[in-house]
């Protein structure tokens, strides 16, 4: 197949529901990406000194774009607040609607018995933050608002301990009321879930703490030391970070939740790693093989998905991928020179990784293999009970293990493996370039990387 591109490569329904669609809460971003518009500093003196007619290496430059940064993550921890109230508002109303008619009191009552007091305190925290974001031109100062309500943190460390409790009577009720258990379908699938499942919900108070935590942690290393912010910043991360920890150790007893916790507060980003059904099996660092180079790369495997990663600083690091499960497969070298080696085949990404061993690329293959096999198994069973909704796709299973060419991402071949074009021959030189065919992997020459293809994993885009 010789499906390429040349150039430099890079490797690879109405419902009786209230409210407004859920928004998105994957809004933690990086602030690279500076706005000179933004309302910063009233004290500028009246120049007409921007950021982007400015000298980049003056001091004035920098100060202002120190500035920007720091209003930017003030306002994703307002913007990603008000997320935060609409999922609770989602929760103790909306839910509580569909579920009274059908659970009595004192089934419903443990469920949803912390949510009232987390809403009455963030809708208190977001009407602080509105109010200060309002006012950033005049006065630049966020965490004393977070100071104040860190006494009542203690509410979010209560829910998660009480979390598994929470999440087994929801689970009992479902089982225990049929007509429950429907409306909760009808429920999920309506546009104010955006058919995402209750309990995904129920997970976002577990997952906010770690939010705050990252945020403010980013916001205090933007912060200069003068500053009248510094001080209360540095107790709010302190008091949160403790928070988070108590909480953590709190639910020692369920292993999994208290990892999975755990690998949260150790990224940086959006990547929500806390997810309803998700279970922690393996992880470790493996050599992930580039077009020209071995790149260290940390790998987790879950239930249904393989996290890779990269070391920002020790103990912190940042989501490079998400691949799932499904779809997936694990193929070995067929040479007896790359026994360390392995290939992880998906729809949107594909790489041959290096272990350490035989022995430990046995045990990774094995695992993956294993995680594949049962998440299949998961799906098919949840297709035929129908657990998932009606526009949701089931991969057949026959396409699980025999995947045509074109419809994954394919494994890229290492420049440094192949001397001659791998369809004609022909000799590669310093001029005479290599190219990657987009639906094999094939290292090929220019001369025949000219044809393009709609290539499905590319979502039928021509490569």
């Amino acid at each position: 197949m010789t499906n390429t591109s040349s150039g430099s490569d890079s490797n690879s329904a109405d419902t009786s529901t209230t409210g407004p669609p859920i928004q998105s809460i994957h809004r933690v971003h990086s602030y690279s990406s500076i706005d000179s518009q933004t309302p910063i500093d009233s004290s500028s003196d009246g120049d007409d000194y921007s950021l982007s007619s400015a000298n980049r290496q003056s001091p004035e430059y920098q100060r202002r774009r120190q500035q920007q940064k720091l209003y930017y993550i003030a306002r994703e921890l307002y913007s990603s607040e008000e997320v935060f109230i609409d999922v609770l508002h989602l929760l103790n109303d909306d839910f509580r609607s569909v579920a009274e008619p059908h659970l009595p009191d004192d089934v419903l009552q443990p469920i949803l018995k912390l949510l009232p007091q987390l809403l009455q305190i963030n809708e208190q925290l977001v009407t602080d933050l509105k109010d200060r974001i309002d006012d950033w031109p005049n006065h630049q100062r966020i965490s004393d608002v977070l100071v104040k309500i860190c006494p009542f943190l203690k509410q979010y460390s209560l829910y998660i301990r009480d979390f598994e409790h929470i999440t087994t009577a929801y689970d009992e009720a479902l089982r225990r009321y049929p007509s429950f258990a429907a409306a909760v379908r009808e429920f999920e699938c309506s546009p104010r879930c955006q058919k995402l499942s209750v309990r995904h919900f129920m997970l976002k108070p577990v997952q906010r703490l770690p939010q705050y935590r990252l945020l403010l942690h980013d916001y205090l290393e933007h912060l200069p030391v003068e500053s009248d912010d510094y001080v209360d910043t540095q107790s709010a991360l302190k008091i949160v970070s403790q928070v988070a920890e108590h909480a953590n150790n709190s639910m020692k007893s369920n292993e999994n939740i208290s990892k999975l916790l755990s690998i949260q507060n150790s990224i940086i980003g959006g990547t929500e790693v806390i997810k309803p059904g998700r279970v922690f099996i393996k992880e470790g660092e493996l050599m992930k093989l580039s077009r020209k180079i071995m790149q260290d790369r940390w790998f987790i495997l879950f239930n249904d998905c393989l996290m890779y990663l990269t070391a920002v600083q020790n103990g912190v690091f940042r989501v490079n991928h998400e691949l799932s499960l499904t779809g997936m497969r694990v193929s070995l070298p067929k040479q007896q020179d790359f026994q360390n080696e392995f290939a992880v085949i998906s729809h949107t990404r594909s790489f041959s990784l290096a272990a350490r061993s035989p022995k430990e690329r046995e045990e990774w293959v094995s695992e993956l293999n294993k995680a594949i096999k049962e998440n299949t198994t998961k799906r098919i069973s949840f297709a035929k009970s129908g657990s998932l909704c009606s526009d949701e796709t089931l991969l057949p299973t026959s396409a699980l293990s025999t995947m045509e060419l074109g419809t994954c991402a394919p494994v890229w071949i290492p420049d440094a493996r192949v001397t001659m074009c791998q369809l004609c021959t022909e000799e590669f030189s310093v001029t005479y370039r290599r190219h990657h065919c987009r639906c094999c992997g094939k290292v090929v020459c220019s001369a025949c990387s000219q044809n393009k293809a709609p290539l499905p994993y590319l979502k039928n885009q021509t490569a």
